[in-house]
């Protein structure tokens, strides 16, 4: 069933309806579709008379709550943008701005915060934007209709220990709003600091109907996307909290690719993945996405820019990071065992390191 729920997740999948046949798990594939959010895609690749009513009618309401909160979404990121307007430094919004408003149809992609990049030096000046506009730093309560305010410890914590702040949280109209500030692209916020500066030198406006924002370029836009999914794919926590391989993650890749990869972008991308020196982030990236999503590889000049930017070592395919514990843990499987399996830290075992 493995290359069947590959193809209900693929948002390019263009082929028959995918049937589910008697022997198929229905409650595993409803589960399996929540857990990678990816309702609204599957919606439109099912044969739908082949599910259970029940399942049916639980996608119809997951589809139809997709689309409700794409459009919420999108009306908060037009208020944020325009509550921005007026700054004095660089900043973009990232992820799931661009993702949910100008990539998929509406209601494809869905995302719950807003995430925008800037360097560390403007950190201070964007938070006292955010807090003097209502929000407080902390997390939505189990009610979502409450915040759990972050204390102070909390807050200089996660600025020193993991690139980025606490949340910015705000009850709009009964929804919490969030945002995350960003300010590094790894997994330590002295690591590719460097790389935040030239990022936000090439910010595009990006707008459509209902939304206006600021983007990074395509290239540079891609680059964070990879430089994010390897930092959650290959960190032990995220492992450990079935987070790291969400299949919406590498659909985003797909989609992106698909949409604009082509020789012009191919090449563009080689080279600011050179210059930026991700080769190592984006290469996990892009080889495990075209795994997942074959169909990538047929991209004009795809296989040519994988081959450009693939480093000479490939053992940190398999290696995942345990920073706190400064640990580093590695597994045997294939790729797409590893994807699939339902306790991927069995799997793992401790890499002796030598100094």
């Amino acid at each position: 069933m493995k290359e069947k729920l590959l193809l209900i997740a693929d948002a390019t999948y263009s082929g028959e309806k995918i049937k589910i046949e008697p022997t198929d798990s229905q409650e595993f594939l409803m589960g399996w579709i929540i857990m990678n959010r990816c309702s609204s895609i599957a919606y439109k690749n099912l044969d739908l008379e082949t599910l259970h009513r029940d399942n049916l009618m639980a996608l119809n309401v997951l589809k139809s709550s997709d689309e409700k909160r794409a459009k919420i979404f999108q009306k908060n990121l037009f208020s944020i943008s325009k509550l921005l307007e007026t700054v004095d430094f660089n900043y973009s919004f990232l992820k799931g701005a661009f993702l949910s408003t100008a990539l998929y149809k509406l209601g494809d992609r869905t995302s719950k915060d807003f995430d925008i990049l800037i360097e560390a030096k403007n950190v201070s000046a964007l938070q006292k934007i955010l807090l003097a506009d209502g929000f407080v730093q902390g997390w939505p309560g189990a009610d979502d209709q409450s915040i759990i305010a972050a204390t102070r410890r909390q807050i200089i914590e996660s600025r020193m220990n993991f690139g980025e702040t606490v949340p910015f949280i705000k009850i709009v109209d009964g929804v919490p709003v969030s945002v995350d500030v960003n300010f590094s692209v790894d997994f330590k916020p002295d690591e590719g600091v460097g790389l935040v500066p030239k990022l936000l030198n090439n910010v595009e406006e990006v707008s459509g109907e209902g939304f206006e924002f600021k983007s990074l370029s395509k290239v540079d836009f891609l680059i964070h996307l990879c430089c994010h999914l390897y930092k959650e794919a290959t960190t032990y926590d995220w492992v450990k909290s079935r987070r790291d391989l969400d299949i919406y993650k590498f659909s985003d890749i797909n989609v992106f690719l698909q949409k604009f990869g082509g020789d012009d972008f191919f090449e563009n991308l080689a080279q600011h993945i050179k210059e930026y020196e991700v080769e190592k982030e984006c290469y996990y990236t892009f080889k495990n996405a075209s795994m997942i999503f074959p169909k990538i590889n047929d991209i004009e000049n795809f296989g040519k820019c994988l081959i450009e930017i693939e480093p000479e070592n490939l053992d940190y395919m398999k290696e995942i990071i345990y920073p706190r514990e400064k640990k580093m843990y590695y597994y045997n499987e294939s790729f797409l065992d590893w994807l699939m399996s339902n306790d991927r830290t069995s799997l793992l075992k401790e890499k002796i390191q030598h100094d």
